[in-house]
């Protein structure tokens, strides 16, 4: 383990892709009223690439990238949205959107997996009831959630249709 403040080494860096890997499927897929959204974990099944080697169709490459080891990718509604990495200098998990401007998600490898699978057991299991999903991700991530996009979505009409909707 590295004990240089804000620098990761190798074996932290693989430590949380076994995290991931252990902890994530290597997709999942749900459905919200009509809509699908799929996350695909495989990346983290092999060594986690540079944000910055990826290819954006009509947009630029930011440098700034290369601090994300990307191990994943969010689809919604058919089209890409946010890879996702392991931020080098602080192990966190971030979104990265190309297309979003504004503050990026941020959680530990054990929040995420731990968001993913409130919300699995919600949206594909049927063992959490929707109108407990918001209380479970706020205990997860207390700081993170009240500017989350897990918050906008648990607070949006759509998800009282889709809770309707059981």
């Amino acid at each position: 383990m590295c004990t240089i403040p804000g620098v990761m080494d190798h074996a932290d860096i693989e430590r949380i892709r076994i995290e991931l890997v252990t902890g994530l499927p290597h997709r999942v897929q749900w459905n919200l009223l009509g809509t699908e959204w799929i996350f695909d974990f495989s990346r983290a099944q092999r060594e986690l690439l540079p944000g910055n080697t990826i290819q954006i169709v009509g947009s630029d490459v930011d440098p700034a990238w290369s601090n994300l080891l990307l191990f994943g990718e969010e689809y919604y509604d058919g089209g890409r949205s946010p890879s996702l990495g392991v931020h080098l200098p602080t192990g966190e998990i971030r979104g990265l959107d190309v297309e979003r401007h504004g503050e990026p998600m941020y959680f530990t490898a054990r929040q995420f997996i731990a968001t993913v699978g409130a919300l699995d057991r919600t949206l594909r299991l049927g063992e959490l009831p929707p109108y407990e999903l918001g209380a479970t991700l706020q205990a997860i991530d207390p700081l993170g959630y009240p500017r989350s996009d897990w918050r906008v979505l648990v607070t949006s009409s759509e998800w009282s249709d889709f809770a309707r909707s059981l």
